[in-house]
């Protein structure tokens, strides 16, 4: 069994389990995931996440970066060019000026309402269920950030952005945004993911590329250390004694300035698994074990 996490460059009508299934049929293996979700209309980063890495998903918060195309002047159902069109008209000319000033003013948005053809879950089930059997159910609005917001191109009725944002921007509402605020209408045309916190466009791999090389050249030069996913978590080296302890999840009597979630590393840097610290009401601390991850050959465990 292999662990860590591929940087995955994602092509246009995958969608994201798509690609999921892609890599555990390729590669033999069954405990595979990814990291954010890419509409099939969008290309670029899809972390996937192999082995005890897919455990660390609910740990990991990244930003994101992403190249859009907007196209003015055409609505649909869907927000992006895949949809039904709604409405069509012709763009008249608008001063550049206004259109940069949107989408600078991205920045001040704090909360989005998920369209419906969207992955989110309400009442137990994917909004794009209800949207395909043309339902529409109320969402509530969730928190974001959009930290950068900047007009790369402005090339007749397409409009071309960049955005750097927290994780569950939907980057067509924004084009959507644009459009109702120029009065003319706007949908996603083209989407890619340039960044998705550490991992970068630049030293991504795609899916041809896995195809030439064998699964010890994939693990040697592109298959990188779970640790990559929560550099934010704070690491705690144990002996060899405490680190039987963990493994057997067992809770360990330690001194360590500490609150929340901790990592647990070997003396080779390895991660062992993840821990929370605790007090016993008064001065002494805790490492409980949570999740115990891959050690040598050995299953891993979650208490």
């Amino acid at each position: 069994m292999i662990h860590g996490v591929l940087n995955f460059n994602k092509s246009s009508g995958l969608t994201s389990h798509d690609v999921v299934n892609q890599i555990r049929h390729f590669l033999g293996l069954k405990q595979v995931g990814h990291l954010g979700t890419l509409d099939p209309l969008a290309t670029g980063v899809l972390p996937i996440l192999i082995g005890y890495a897919t455990r660390l998903a609910d740990l990991a918060h990244s930003q994101k970066e992403y190249l859009a195309t907007c196209l003015l002047g055409i609505r649909t159902d869907s927000e992006d060019i895949s949809g039904r069109v709604i409405s069509e008209e012709p763009v008249p000319p608008i001063p550049p000026q206004k259109i940069q000033q949107i989408v600078q003013s991205f920045k001040q948005i704090q909360q989005q309402i998920p369209p419906m053809a969207s992955a989110v879950k309400v009442q137990g089930q994917r909004l794009y269920k209800k949207f395909r059997l043309g339902q529409e159910v109320e969402r509530m609005p969730r928190p974001i950030r959009i930290y950068e917001s900047e007009v790369v191109t402005i090339v007749e009725s397409r409009v071309s952005f960049r955005v750097v944002c927290s994780k569950g921007t939907y980057i067509r509402s924004l084009c959507k945004l644009l459009g109702e605020q120029l009065g003319i209408g706007a949908c996603l045309e083209k989407l890619v993911r340039i960044a998705a916190g550490p991992f970068h466009i630049d030293q991504s791999v795609s899916f041809n590329q896995l195809q030439t090389l064998t699964r010890e050249e994939i693990q040697n030069r592109f298959l990188l250390d779970p640790l990559v996913l929560i550099p934010h978590v704070p690491q705690i080296g144990l002996t060899d004694g405490e680190l039987q302890q963990f493994r057997h999840g067992q809770k360990i009597k330690k001194d360590v300035d500490l609150t929340e979630w901790v990592s647990i590393v070997n003396l080779n840097h390895q991660l062992i698994g993840l821990a929370q610290i605790r007090t016993d009401g008064g001065s002494q601390t805790w490492i409980i074990p949570k999740k115990v991850f891959v050690c040598g050959t050995q299953d891993a465990n979650e208490s």
